[in-house]
């Protein structure tokens, strides 16, 4: 896996997250075990310290997390502020929880012609429904 992920890698891979460990039974975002070269994964305990103020900017954030409309909204304001030029933004469960379908729909009206704003998997979800299968959706953002 390592050999497959460094064609696509860039030389180093940072992983920031405030949780880590297990919900609901299930390893949601477990420590990668091959800490080495590729890969930098650092805990943050409190959500709080992660604000518009870094002095970071990402090509990739990846938002999974509390899924109200406020949460979301907050979630982006801080993010967007974040993401290096060039990169996005995409969120989890924007099929399968309203707070997140809101704050997806409220983005693409107030960046209209300014970002690419899409939801992917609704026609998966579809497919998937028959045989049983869940499939939660993403939203994307980049700016144009």
């Amino acid at each position: 896996m390592q050999q497959l992920n460094s064609k696509f890698l860039p030389g180093n891979l940072d992983i920031i997250t405030a949780f880590f460990g297990v919900y609901g039974g299930t390893c949601l975002a477990c420590p990668i075990s091959d800490a080495g070269k590729h890969y930098n994964v650092q805990q943050m305990g409190d959500i709080q310290s992660i604000d518009s103020s870094w002095d970071r900017r990402f090509d990739f954030i990846f938002i999974d997390g509390e899924h109200s409309y406020e949460a979301v909204m907050n979630n982006f304001d801080i993010s967007v502020h974040l993401l290096k030029e060039g990169g996005c933004i995409v969120f989890h469960d924007v099929l399968s929880r309203e707070g997140v379908m809101k704050g997806l729909r409220e983005i693409e009206l107030q960046y209209n012609g300014k970002a690419e704003v899409k939801i992917l998997g609704e026609r998966d979800r579809k497919l998937l429904g028959l045989i049983g299968r869940a499939n939660d959706g993403i939203g994307f953002f980049r700016f144009l």
